[in-house]
């Protein structure tokens, strides 16, 4: 039996202790970090953030950083092959000293400034991002579902969008970022 991959979120970090993830790392558990997740507990101060860093600090050796989906995207288009035949996931390590002001995890000028960066084009690009979460509520197929049977639903268009390339390719041409390959 292959060791479970784990792709966290911030509610999983939120919901497990340092001790538990530490145990799972010890059981083989590989855990994937995406760039959104890492640059948000990077971006913002609190006390759950700097909890949630101490804790992956704790499992490094098991951490991995993965490829955005725009990266992905390029790589494929650049090779022609698949993203994980191309692109690899990077391990992270943590450096858990205390900067200048006293804080654990402070950002030099340049990782501040890139950091600063991301977050407004973040801020630029969210509000499409939330347009296009709440087009799904005014899609046809789900309008008016019942909740007991939005799952079924949901499996359906699942299928429809694995099968269905042009409609993939329609609403990927409706949302993508200018920088992503064309969808053809």
């Amino acid at each position: 039996m292959l060791a479970p991959f784990v792709v966290l979120d911030k509610s999983f970090l939120d919901g497990v202790g340092s001790t538990q993830l530490r145990y799972y790392a010890q059981k083989g558990w590989t855990f994937g970090l995406t760039e959104a997740l890492m640059h948000e507990h990077l971006r913002k101060r609190d006390h759950y953030r700097i909890s949630n860093l101490f804790k992956l600090h704790g499992v490094e050796n098991s951490l991995f950083l993965l490829p955005g989906i725009g990266e992905m995207f390029q790589a494929e288009t650049s090779t022609l092959k698949p993203a994980p035949e191309v692109l690899k996931a990077k391990k992270i390590a943590f450096i858990a000293t205390k900067g200048p002001s006293g804080e654990f995890f402070e950002l030099d000028g340049a990782a501040l400034l890139s950091t600063n960066e991301r977050a407004a084009d973040l801020n630029r690009r969210l509000p499409k991002l939330i347009d296009s979460w709440r087009m799904f509520s005014s899609m046809e197929e789900l309008k008016d579902v019942r909740p007991g049977e939005m799952r079924a639903t949901v499996a359906k268009l699942s299928l429809r969008i694995r099968d269905d390339r042009e409609d993939m390719r329609g609403f990927y041409r409706n949302h993508r970022h200018r920088s992503y390959p064309a969808p053809e």
